[in-house]
């Protein structure tokens, strides 16, 4: 039994053994958090949870220890799923859902469109969350889950991935446990879904008492045609241990180079932070920091430095489809051929991501107030900032951009948030096309759109292949089932008398 009474610290009791079960840190409530039943069990009886004004508490039972906690302000009521394993809540504002084994981030934010929602009924065998709607709750609302918790979910976090350009492949970090070795995932999204996993690589742990999951920057690259894979890892604490990059022949199977990425003599040694093939894919770009910027340019072939470009350099190495211009994340633009570059200012913020749609009409750059920016080919005219972009939390943290992706069509832009949270526009219009659409597992780290665009694929921390429908077509012919063929002619002389009848679907 949990009491709750005024003023005082919030109590556990074992009923049978009549005894109080001590809670490590128990707060003291409120008369309004007793009024409002802000506190209450998990339907496996295994969790209490205290629902206050930064978010809720929550403690596992057995041992009486504090959970990791779910920050958000003006929650005011929480439910479970019956595993235990999903908390949703509203603020007023939204409908929000999480994960408790990753409370930072909400898998879902639904906005209520100025009414109130209680009685929350979590079912995620169902993929459904049902709700009574307004103040008098005479509609029960259903949310529908699937885009959310079909994927396959992994509790371990996936440190890096990115698609081909096509979308047709996905290539991610697995790391072993216990052994500090890790690997490249290569899985084929088409068909059976062919898998290779790349050799062995290394990666020191972190430093004792670091909060880190991967300490490494992890190198990856697709090829423009998606026919080659280039990647590496480079361990930051052991500067004698030159990084290295492998290309892998995706359809041959084998490594067809490795490039020895050591400094040159004239330069003392630093990191390698990015890689970009050019669009012929004869060679490979290679930016180095954190000492003063350079580019350099690798003849695949040769397997040989060819070029260093000075001042130019980022984590994220955009080229135009042509090859004649590099953006980089650094606020820098470059013309190859010449290698002459110039500093130009992308976002009002830290620029996170660029990216040039297949024709290269658009550069797309985001940045770490959640703002994407659509500028012209050249990067000389700005377009302007894009409407519905990525807003803070309401804890007030930014929620960077952290994916960008262009239709093949180039008609359509989708954008990622740190948050989960995706966002396409129509490119003509510049204006979105629908809500923002949950993914499931934390930050995005890479998105694509299918080959046919079709469908809009996400790489999330702990789901790594997330695909969404959406193909216009096939929503309406969902909708319509729905709906039992749409509106029969009955019902529409009821409600819309003035208007001549229409089949809907």
């Amino acid at each position: 039994m949990a009491l709750c009474v005024p003023g005082g610290p919030v109590q556990l009791w074992n009923v049978p053994e009549q005894r109080e079960v001590p809670l490590s840190g128990a707060p003291d409530a409120t008369a309004q958090q007793c009024l409002d039943q802000a506190v209450g069990f998990s339907p496996d009886s295994r969790r209490l949870a205290v629902v206050d004004g930064g978010g809720v508490r929550i403690w596992d039972i057995a041992s009486g220890t504090e959970l990791p906690r779910v920050e958000h302000a003006d929650l005011r009521e929480a439910s479970f799923s019956t595993d235990g394993t999903l908390m949703v809540a509203s603020d007023g504002k939204e409908v929000l859902l999480w994960r408790l084994d990753i409370p930072s981030v909400p898998l879902l934010r639904h906005p209520l469109a100025n009414t109130d929602a209680g009685q929350f009924r979590l079912d995620p065998d169902g993929h459904r969350i049902r709700y009574l709607e307004g103040s008098t709750g005479a509609a029960v609302r259903t949310i529908d889950l699937t885009n959310v918790l079909a994927p396959a979910w992994t509790s371990q976090p996936v440190a890096a991935a990115a698609f081909s350009p096509d979308g047709s492949m996905l290539a991610t970090l697995v790391s072993s446990e216990g052994d500090h070795t890790h690997r490249i995932r290569l899985r084929d999204l088409r068909g059976a879904g062919h898998v290779v996993d790349l050799p062995v690589l290394s990666c020191l742990p972190p430093p004792e008492g670091r909060r880190l999951s991967f300490s490494c920057t992890v190198l990856m690259a697709f090829r423009p045609d998606g026919r080659a894979f280039a990647y590496g890892i480079v361990d930051h604490r052991q500067p004698t241990s030159p990084p290295r990059v492998s290309v892998w022949d995706v359809s041959a199977g084998r490594t067809t180079a490795t490039l020895d990425l050591a400094a040159p003599e004239r330069r003392a040694v630093d990191d390698v932070n990015a890689i970009a093939f050019t669009p012929d894919g004869s060679s490979l770009l290679v930016s180095r920091m954190p000492q003063e910027e350079a580019l350099e340019v690798w003849d695949l072939p040769r397997r040989a430095r060819t070029r260093m470009l000075s001042g130019l350099g980022g984590e994220q190495l955009a080229v135009r489809p042509d090859g004649q211009l590099l953006v980089t994340s650094h606020n820098q633009l470059a013309d190859l051929p010449s290698g002459r570059g110039a500093p130009r200012t992308l976002t009002q913020n830290t620029t996170r991501t660029v990216a040039f749609s297949p024709d290269g009409t658009y550069l797309a750059t985001g940045d770490e107030a959640g703002r994407v920016t659509l500028w012209d080919g050249n990067a000389e005219r700005n377009l302007g900032i894009l409407p519905g972009a990525f807003p803070p939390n309401a804890a007030g943290a930014l929620d960077p951009i952290s994916a960008l992706a262009f239709s093949h069509d180039g008609r359509t832009l989708a954008a990622a948030g740190t948050d989960g949270t995706l966002r396409m526009w129509d490119l003509a219009s510049r204006q979105p096309l629908g809500p923002a659409l949950p993914t499931s597992g934390g930050a995005t780290l890479s998105l694509a759109f299918g080959p046919d665009d079709r469908t809009l694929r996400a790489a999330t921390e702990h789901a790594p292949v997330h695909e969404i429908t959406i193909a216009p077509d096939r929503e309406a012919a969902d909708i319509c089932e729905r709906a039992a063929g749409g509106l029969p002619q009955a019902d529409w002389d009821t409600y819309l008398p003035e208007v001549p009848y229409q089949k809907t679907c």
